[in-house]
């Protein structure tokens, strides 16, 4: 349904709230500024058992942790960057109504989707610090950075199809 969205010939992020069934529904964020980077992070985890007096052992397979994606999101009411723009605050709200709020039909936030370039991820949001840096003379913030961390999710039935086990036999 969405993918990411062209301003000025730039393509922006886009974060797409999933339903419980795992579609795409209608509530999206387009980022104000693409994130500089993103960093994703895999963790296999190994059995470790070693017999008493022996000097090594062999490592047996155990599971693979869902992978972790990290950004730094930027929201800016200055006007230096797009005039038109909503307040810090506004950006900040409409981004956690995505990514952080309880959605009440799935009694938990939302499952998302992020969409940049090449970049196709599904998971949910497990960390989220926002540091507010620049105000206006009445103390109204100008501008904020999100410190991110999304851990994929994929549903169940989706993931057994994924990894079509099969005996070792």
């Amino acid at each position: 349904m969405f993918a990411t969205t062209k301003q000025n010939n730039v393509e922006k992020m886009r974060i797409i709230a999933l339903n419980p069934n795992g579609e795409e529904t209608e509530k999206s964020y387009t980022v104000l500024v693409n994130p500089e980077k993103y960093t994703i992070g895999n963790t296999i985890n190994w059995e470790e058992q070693q017999g008493t007096g022996s000097s090594g052992t062999e490592l047996k397979y155990k599971n693979t942790k869902p992978s972790d994606l990290n950004f730094t999101f930027l929201f800016d009411g200055t006007g230096s960057i797009k005039v038109d723009t909503l307040s810090v605050k506004e950006q900040v709200a409409e981004f956690m109504s995505i990514v952080y709020d309880f959605e009440g039909e799935n009694h938990q936030p939302h499952l998302v989707k992020l969409f940049w370039g090449d970049l196709s991820f599904q998971g949910i949001l497990t960390t989220l610090q926002i540091s507010y840096e620049l105000f206006n003379n009445q103390g109204v913030a100008l501008r904020a950075k999100a410190e991110a961390t999304f851990k994929s999710s994929i549903l169940d039935k989706l993931l057994k199809a994924k990894e079509n086990k099969s005996s070792p036999d």
